[in-house]
């Protein structure tokens, strides 16, 4: 499929210079071990600050990226990474404004949902849909973990094998289960290796790094 190339726009660019930076990531497992890896990001999750499954899990995302073999442990099982692809794109304007809202309100609707779609397009700072999304959001409060670590928010939604049939182009993060009426807080390309996933046969998971990354530049 032929890439949407868009000229990148002051905003997107401002954005990439001067605001958060965030790396995400699409893995893909061994289906016998679904259920294993449901098992490590339950308990991953239970250790909000610094889970240290969590940094190793990310640990373990670069080392598959740069072909070593790569691997979790839980409950004794080795569970290894399979295909990968990564992508550094960028936060939302309005995703980076309700996190402030959110540190001033805490009533207010959290990141919580995880969605994959298959569109191409080049990730815009201004962008608030997946514009080729599949299937249901997952709940990474039931399918994944939401925990920090120093600067950064870490998140992971693992979408199950019988997820639909789809090519993973896009991911993105938001605040409601479905519709627009809410935040996306993200939105990630994965235009030079998209995966495949095929219902029934493999599950993937979507990890997100989003690094509130002190800015030091000036002028």
């Amino acid at each position: 499929m032929t890439l949407q190339l868009e000229t990148l726009d002051k905003d997107t660019q401002l954005m990439k210079e001067f605001g958060p930076q965030e790396t995400s990531y699409c893995v893909s497992w061994n289906k016998e071990d679904e259920q294993s890896v449901y098992g490590y990001f339950r308990k991953a999750d239970l250790i909000k600050e610094n889970s240290p499954l969590i940094q190793d899990f990310f640990k373990q995302l670069e080392r598959r990226y740069n072909d070593h073999k790569a691997f979790i442990i839980f409950n004794g099982k080795i569970i290894y990474l399979v295909d990968l692809a990564k992508t550094t794109d960028i936060p939302t304007i309005q995703g980076v404004v309700w996190c402030n809202k959110m540190n001033l309100d805490t009533t207010l609707a959290t990141w919580r949902y995880c969605g994959v779609g298959n569109d191409p397009r080049e990730a815009r700072a201004y962008h608030q849909q997946l514009y080729g999304e599949v299937s249901t959001r997952m709940d990474m409060t039931v399918s994944g973990s939401i925990t920090r670590s120093n600067e950064s928010m870490l998140f992971s939604a693992t979408f199950p094998s019988a997820y639909a049939t789809i090519t993973v182009r896009e991911s993105a993060i938001f605040n409601v289960s479905s519709g627009f009426a809410g935040a996306q807080l993200n939105r990630n390309a994965f235009p030079n290796y998209a995966h495949v996933h095929t219902q029934n046969v493999a599950p993937f998971t979507i990890a997100s790094d989003f690094n509130f990354v002190a800015e030091t530049k000036w002028g």
